[in-house]
């Protein structure tokens, strides 16, 4: 079901907003958003509530406002709620909040000042919590020397919210080498982008930077203790090529488990057949990985699941939930990639006119085999194995020790039905020549004795020159 909500208040600029969970056998759809008021520059936090079997009227939605910043204008605004939908929290380049979805009420707010009082301005860009803690990612704008220099917070949330420690300053990635141009050229390119995903039992956080093309894991032992000893990260980096140096290699990342199976968004592909952005899935990361010109264990498109029909297009951003992946495309399509059983895979797409595309399973072709739940595609067998039929499989069956059986095999070849034959007359030795130098001279530096040899020949028109 696909449904649009229009707003009454044109002169609202939304910067961000989460969907709550619909209960069961309900029929009302709800999600928080901030917004700032074009007019007045004042802060609106909304509840938004519609009825969706009433879509097709084009209902307007209930819309329960509360201004909760008067000051200032915003470069940036994020909102985020937490895993138990009790509060939604508010991280912003002026102010930091936190709201009781219950009560309807404001419980703490400070000024910019919150994060770290040593910082002249923060400007968060990216954020994700769990129940307890939020890593919010920003830069900090410094005029005197004309820089942008990105900084990753830790912050707690309950019992009260207070900024631990800047995780930054643990590691040297983010004091040396984060370093960026003039700060009105950050917050409005695309290509400057950062992300960050907390893994589901928030061991884990994937910290992504297009700029450097990289992914770094971050585990904190102690929370409150964000000493250099007591942070430890991973990277993940990529094979750029020449001419890949902004390929955006980290704008968007989702753990699609607690496995540490990591999805990371390529916002530009180098394979531009299916799309213009990639989905790399790499598999059993950890702090313990250090991957340089690092393979995903697959891609998102690929062969066997090409996002047909749908047009090519730039992937914005992705999320995941229990292993299933939703990405968000720049045409205004959100494309949802299910987690599918054990021997199928998500591949089919009703139409392109969809507006909320979800990719139905299909089983496993022959000669592959799927053994695991998720979003990948199926694996071809290996030789000596075989996967007959169009049905679902979760492993290849072995062929007999006595057939042909290559990979990818579908069936398999009973060697005794061929006959070999032996060639009867073997190929004659060929002679061995090594006088070809003697021959070409010979016959180069030949004369004969006629008038037209002599005149011919390159000797008798260099004697007279000389």
């Amino acid at each position: 079901m696909e449904c649009e909500i229009r707003y009454r208040y044109h002169d609202l600029n939304v910067y961000s907003l989460s969907a709550l969970t619909m209960k069961p056998e309900s029929d009302i759809f709800s999600f928080v958003q901030i917004s700032e008021n074009t007019s007045s520059n004042h802060v609106i936090l909304s509840v938004v509530t519609s009825n969706i079997t009433s879509y097709k009227r084009k209902n307007e939605p209930t819309m329960l406002n509360q201004i909760v910043w008067t000051h200032d204008r915003h470069e940036s605004i994020l909102l985020k709620i937490d895993p138990q939908e009790e509060y939604a929290y508010v991280f912003a380049s002026s102010f930091v909040l936190s709201y009781n979805l219950f009560t309807k009420k404001v419980v703490q707010s400070f000024n910019n000042t919150f994060f770290d009082e040593n910082v002249e301005t923060f400007i968060p860009k990216a954020v994700d919590l769990t129940n307890e803690l939020a890593i919010v990612i920003g830069y900090s704008s410094y005029q005197r020397f004309d820089i942008d220099l990105w900084k990753i917070y830790a912050i707690q949330l309950r019992p009260k919210m207070a900024s631990l420690c800047p995780i930054s300053n643990a590691s040297d990635i983010i004091d040396r080498i984060i370093r960026m141009g003039k700060s009105e050229q950050t917050s409005k390119n695309r290509n400057y982008g950062m992300s960050v995903s907390i893994n589901p039992s928030g061991r884990f956080t994937a910290f992504g930077s297009t700029l450097l093309n990289l992914v770094r894991i971050y585990e904190i032992s102690d929370n409150k203790n964000c000493a250099r000893g007591n942070v430890r990260f991973g990277t993940i980096r990529p094979n750029i090529g020449s001419n890949m140096e902004d390929m955006g290699f980290g704008r968007s990342g989702a753990w699609l488990d607690d496995k540490g199976t990591l999805a990371v968004l390529v916002y530009k592909s180098r394979n531009q057949t299916w799309s213009e952005s990639e989905i790399y899935v790499f598999k059993n990361i950890s702090t313990n990985t250090n991957i340089v010109d690092a393979q995903p264990t697959f891609i998102l498109p690929n062969n066997q699941q090409t996002f047909a029909p749908l047009r090519k297009a730039s992937f914005l951003s992705i999320l995941a939930h229990a292993n299933n992946l939703l990405i968000l495309r720049n045409d205004h399509k959100y494309l949802y990639v299910p987690a599918t059983e054990a021997g199928n895979l998500p591949t089919l797409i009703d139409s392109w006119k969809c507006h909320a595309c979800i990719m139905r399973p299909k089983p496993c072709v022959s000669g592959s085999y799927k053994d695991a739940p998720g979003i990948s595609p199926c694996t071809v067998c290996p030789s000596g194995l075989k996967k007959p039929g169009y049905h679902s499989s979760v492993h290849c069956q072995p062929c007999s020790s006595m057939s042909f059986c290559p990979r990818g095999a579908s069936d398999e070849v009973n060697l005794n039905d061929f006959f070999s034959y032996n060639q009867t007359f073997s190929y004659p030795n060929s002679p061995i020549i090594d006088n070809y130098d003697d021959l070409l001279i010979l016959n180069f530096l030949n004369i004969d004795q006629t008038i037209h040899c002599i005149v011919a020949s390159p000797l008798f028109w260099a004697a007279l020159a000389i």
